[in-house]
């Protein structure tokens, strides 16, 4: 069963039934309405537990639905995908698959989707973020049923829920590789406090207890602060029930010994303590960012959904402990240690690696989560303040942050999800999809897993980026010979070079491409023939017969409205669409355009030979120049540098023709834009045929 087509189907449904935005954020009230509903103590009777945690997956599915469509920015998704494809060949980690900082098991939970009949695509990828939170969710609200009652568990885990239904930034609704943790500290919590507060304690609690914090390692081991502190506290839990000790101990083994079994079974010591111990220790050890208080500040509360969230929390926990000191309580609670010790151990694993990743912060929510309900509790252990206590949870936790986001959604429209194609592709996967079938192997040098996804070929190494290979450090050699090891071993059908201008991370062939590595070079110019040099990515086929593309050209000549109805042929940007002003009188080409955040091109089947290609440009948004500023390129070749179109046209509101002409390299005219200042931009294009 494959999500992108449902995605797809709905996302066109809210387009042709009106605003988008509005009916996606009516949804998400409805939703979060009906989830507080079954809260309600009068609900309990009608919606037993099973009831209310599948209200929880239904919400929060249908939430993130139009987001199971784009490739997002972030390569880390990608790469993910790419491991378990190779996997799913090859399924023995660190022998065919290199996760760098990520651990086997988050490319593992990928391949379970797979044998539930999911598809290795970006769509399944967005579905196994939902399941991860929603696990996240269930496990917080079976701990929070150990010191709340029911209603109030219920009513406990939606902080969490508002904030997912609300997430817009693009780390926090793609599978990165603290998805699968979070679901493990949530579990881990929920395990702890049966241990901890069921008398006696069962063995297998213990045991679960073990095996689940003996795992986060494994998925991610910047998560392992928060695993020791989880896991000691479970021992300080058993410190007189000495048999909980043992499962406990016990249950880390049955992680621990058959990991050893098999890396010894492989031979593996070596590069798992190279690519996972050593690699991960380095990249803490490069920080990026030397935290102050101030700046590490800043990035807690970078996000708008993180800084809302962390706000309330924070805030309703202050407000907790503040009535503890005029009550004079006395020592906090377990479950006020426990939480405590969570909320410091997710701030070392998220300050740790000295980088300002949006990502890393979900290592914050669960133990804001156990912080509040820790709060909760006590508060609720004070009879007298009930109302008032859940009143401020409410407020302070769900309302606030869910109806701030709602008014504040304009200006992170998802409108721009509806414009998607049915099917993802860029000019090279396209390319690359006619010389190589899914399943194929192929190798990317550089930063492009998306490649490998939008193609369905697998690695043909262990990796699926090549930042280690190419970037200076005391590891490269080794992973450079490891590298041509792996390329020797099992040759792939294309090699393809993604290091050139306007590519991700790296743009310098000279110092970064292939040819920088003298004994890579040797071997690819040697085995394999360049075909293809499509948006500075270069594929080279095996010596053994290369396939020419097939040409579908357009008819001429050709009007696109950028942005708008017919808008095809590009590759990035986000459509924008104007209402009619009677004051302008504008042609239609003008009301409508791609903008580009990042780099964005066209590229046009033609015939080769010789077009005049018009560039129509209008200004819209900025009323003075210097506003806006990009360069302009045609088959590669710049034809506008530091391009200003209010400058250049005089004003705002006034139409701008730019003509070029440009020669049809096999079979296509390639346009691009680089923003340099804000956004570049394109209301429509011409090409005809060049006057002989």
């Amino acid at each position: 069963m494959d999500l992108h087509p449902l995605a797809y189907a709905y996302t066109q449904l809210l387009s042709r039934l009106g605003a988008f935005d509005d009916l996606q954020n009516l949804l998400t009230v409805f939703l979060l309405g009906a989830v507080v509903g079954l809260a309600l103590p009068a609900c309990r009777r009608f919606a037993p537990a099973p009831v209310y945690c599948g209200a929880l997956l239904v919400s929060l599915f249908f939430a993130r639905l139009p987001w199971f469509l784009p490739l997002l920015p972030n390569p880390d998704e990608p790469q993910v995908l790419a491991g378990a494809l190779r996997l799913l060949h090859h399924p023995v980690f660190w022998k065919s698959v290199d996760g760098t900082t990520n651990g086997p098991l988050n490319h593992y939970l990928l391949l379970l989707l797979k044998l539930y009949g999911l598809p290795l695509n970006l769509a399944t990828a967005r579905f196994a973020n939902v399941l991860a939170w929603w696990a996240a969710m269930v496990f917080l609200y079976l701990a929070a049923r150990l010191l709340l009652p029911e209603w109030a568990a219920r009513l406990s885990v939606l902080p969490l829920l508002g904030a997912a239904l609300q997430f817009r930034h693009f780390d926090f609704v793609q599978y990165s590789s603290e998805c699968f943790p979070l679901a493990l500290i949530a579990c881990a919590v929920f395990l702890l406090a049966r241990c901890h507060m069921m008398e006696p304690g069962k063995p297998r609690d213990w045991l679960l207890l073990g095996l689940v914090t003996a795992s986060l390692p494994l998925a991610k081991l910047q998560s392992l602060p928060i695993a020791a502190l989880l896991f000691g506290a479970g021992l300080a839990s058993a410190a007189r029930k000495w048999r909980g000790a043992a499962w406990l101990a016990a249950g880390a083994m049955l992680i621990v010994l058959p990991l050893f079994a098999m890396l010894a079974g492989f031979g593996l010591f070596h590069d798992s303590y190279e690519s996972y111990l050593v690699n991960n220790l380095g990249y803490a050890n490069r920080a990026e960012v030397a935290w102050t208080p101030a700046t590490f500040a800043d990035y807690l509360f970078q996000t708008p959904e993180m800084s809302r969230y962390l706000t309330g929390m924070l805030v309703f926990v202050g407000l907790v402990l503040l009535h503890a000191l005029w009550r004079k309580a006395r020592r906090p609670s377990a479950a006020g240690w426990v939480s405590i010790g969570l909320l410091l151990a997710g701030v070392y694993a998220v300050y740790r690696p000295g980088r300002p990743v949006p990502h890393y912060l979900l290592f914050l929510f669960v133990p804001l989560s156990v912080a509040a309900v820790a709060a909760l509790a006590w508060e609720l252990g004070r009879k007298r303040y009930t109302a008032a206590a859940v009143a401020v949870f409410a407020a302070l936790t769900v309302a606030l942050p869910f109806f701030s986001a709602l008014m504040n959604s304009g200006r992170n429209s998802m409108a721009w999800l509806a414009q998607l194609p049915q099917i993802l592709e860029s000019p090279a996967s396209r390319r690359l999809s006619q010389m190589a079938s899914p399943g194929d192997t192929v190798v990317i040098w550089g930063w492009e897993p998306a490649l490998y996804v939008l193609t369905g070929t697998v690695p043909g190494t262990r990796e699926s980026q090549t930042q280690r290979q190419i970037e200076a450090g005391p590891q490269r050699e080794y992973y450079r010979r490891r590298f041509l090891r792996d390329l020797k071993a099992d040759p792939p059908k294309l090699f393809v070079d993604a290091v050139g201008p306007g590519r991700f991370a790296y743009e310098d062939r000279n110092t970064e491409g292939y040819e920088s590595v003298p004994d890579l070079r040797e071997y690819i110019d040697a085995h394999y023939e360049l075909t293809d040099d499509i948006q500075n990515i270069r594929l080279f086929a095996r010596r053994a017969g290369i396939p020419a593309p097939p040409s579908a050209p357009v008819e001429l000549p050709l009007l696109l409205r950028c942005g708008g109805n017919g808008d095809a042929f590009f590759f990035g940007g986000a459509p924008v669409e104007f209402p009619r002003n009677d004051a302008l009188t504008l042609p239609p080409v003008y009301l409508a355009e791609r903008n580009c955040r990042q780099s964005c091109e066209y590229v046009v089947p033609v015939p080769d030979g010789t077009y005049v290609v018009k560039l129509h440009f209008i200004e819209l948004s900025y009323g003075a120049p210097g506003a806006r500023i990009f360069d302009v390129t045609v088959n590669e070749s710049p034809v506008l540098r530091d391009f200003d179109i209010f400058r250049e046209a005089g004003g705002a509101g006034r139409p701008l023709v730019k003509e070029v002409q440009a020669t049809a390299r096999r079979g296509n005219i390639t346009i691009g834009f680089a923003p340099k200042l804000r956004e570049a931009k394109i209301n429509a294009i011409e090409i005809a045929p060049a006057l002989k």
